[in-house]
């Protein structure tokens, strides 16, 4: 949900954007899954935003079992 809300702080062209197709397409009604294939613009913006923050990492993290020390 950061990542939403970060990237249309940035990207303020892409938030207008794709609220005009969801207000072109769905209008004063509720969106619902049947809407989703008439909205190719929002589905690629959310495609997007979760490939720039994906909701679970992605990689193995990786850390010391015991704290590393070194004597000088």
């Amino acid at each position: 949900m950061t990542t939403f809300f970060l990237l249309m702080a940035l990207y303020p062209d892409v938030q207008k954007r794709a609220r005009e197709e969801i207000d072109r397409i769905v209008g004063d009604n509720m969106v619902s899954h049947r809407n989703k294939m008439s909205m190719p613009y929002v589905n690629a913006m959310i495609t997007e935003i979760i490939r720039w923050g994906p909701a679970v990492p992605l990689g193995e993290i990786y850390g010391l079992e015991t704290p590393a020390t070194h004597e000088i």
